[in-house]
């Protein structure tokens, strides 16, 4: 959402804040992935336990 927030006003073409924002989404994005993925191939041993 705050990726669209950004694209909508402009904000991630601003200069230096701009790049900032844009780094800072594209961390949230790639951690987000990165746990989902992980999540889910081992969503059985989390459920049970196992981990």
């Amino acid at each position: 959402m705050d990726l669209l927030y950004g694209l909508a006003n402009g904000v991630l073409f601003r200069g230096g804040s701009g790049t900032v924002e844009a780094g800072i989404v594209l961390l949230t994005d790639v951690f987000s992935v990165t746990v989902l993925s992980y999540a889910w191939r081992r969503q059985f041993a989390l459920l049970v336990g196992n981990a």
